[in-house]
């Protein structure tokens, strides 16, 4: 699954701060992003990984919430690795592979990292609503094709959603890691709602504005000349 185009649940989220030891060694204070959880996690459940396979379960398991480069996830790996806080092992033969597994520092890191409370607000970036708000620079007709062309963009999703939804009602129980599909579906029926708001009740062009599609005179300015919420 790959994320939406121009929407997103995106953010700079703050590091998270953990202590680690490794046996009877001073305990050291580590800085870690999202991604090195991900890495990490990742090498929780499976024992052992490759970043091939991170790049695989990434865009399977949570690119559709949360998208990280594939270039990132392939060094993330030998960066933990430099911390202590996975084990690589290259493979002797064949492909010579690089394995990850986690050190006992690396389950101390993600216990911490899961007992740590999450205190910042998602953030939403899209690009239509941006468009939406300087949409008044345009005309209703202009409008009216954003809301078209966003509903027709979050159906496409809402229905791939659909689909995976309808293939877990067969189990009979859902593990934690596909409980979150709720959260996209729910998402994305939102704003197929709030678009078709649009196209039911158009917003009301402000008169003091005049289209950027229309000739201006040198030296005319197209907007307002005070400072308006929005």
């Amino acid at each position: 699954m790959v994320g939406v185009g121009g929407t997103g649940w995106r953010r700079v989220y703050r590091s998270t701060k953990v202590t680690v030891q490794d046996g009877e060694g001073p305990a050291r204070r580590l800085t870690l992003g999202p991604s090195a959880f991900l890495v990490l996690g990742y090498a929780a459940r499976l024992g052992r990984v490759t970043p091939y396979q991170l790049k695989q379960l990434a865009h399977q398991g949570v690119a559709w919430f949360w998208d990280f480069p594939h270039s990132q996830l392939y060094v993330e790996p030998a960066r933990l690795a430099r911390l202590g806080l996975l084990e690589e092992i290259q493979e002797g033969h064949g492909r010579r592979r690089k394995l990850y597994s986690l050190t006992d520092a690396g389950r101390q890191a993600l216990r911490q990292w899961f007992d740590s409370p999450v205190q910042e607000q998602t953030e939403v970036r899209d690009l239509g609503l941006l468009k939406l708000v300087f949409s008044g620079l345009t005309d209703l007709e202009r409008i009216r094709r954003l809301a078209e062309e966003q509903i027709a963009l979050h159906r496409q999703r809402l229905h791939e959603y659909e689909v995976i939804i309808a293939d877990f009602r067969s189990y009979e129980h859902l593990y934690p890691n596909q409980i979150p599909i709720r959260m996209g579906f729910l998402h994305e029926q939102a704003y197929v709602g709030f678009w078709q708001s649009i196209l039911d009740e158009p917003p009301v062009m402000d008169p003091r504005l005049s289209s950027i599609y229309d000739e201006q005179p040198d030296g005319v300015a197209t907007g307002l000349t005070s400072v308006a919420p929005g």
